[in-house]
């Protein structure tokens, strides 16, 4: 974790970048995704990408515990392994 990290900044404003991007109009916001969002954005935006359906249900389990809950109940590193985790699916 680097000095300086925080969820807003790292995270949720690059997804939502992401999904305004890939899903077109969106009213997803990275306050939206700070308040639990997090999860279901990802996965709204691997669902519209070629991505592997093994790969795709795999990232799924990985992350379902933490569906709906807002950033500071998912610990950082964790948030940090799984948008990392869906970066690489995306090839971002």
């Amino acid at each position: 974790m680097e000095n300086g990290w925080n969820f807003q900044g790292w995270i949720a404003l690059p997804l939502e970048h992401y999904a305004k991007t890939y899903l077109g109009t969106t009213d997803i916001s990275a306050d939206s995704i700070a308040s639990g969002k997090f999860i279901d954005t990802m996965l709204e935006i691997l669902s519209v990408s070629n991505i592997d359906s093994n790969k795709m249900r795999e990232f799924k389990n990985s992350c379902k515990k933490y569906t709906g809950l807002s950033y500071t109940k998912i610990p950082d590193e964790t948030a940090e392994i799984l948008f990392k985790q869906f970066k690489d699916l995306m090839g971002l």
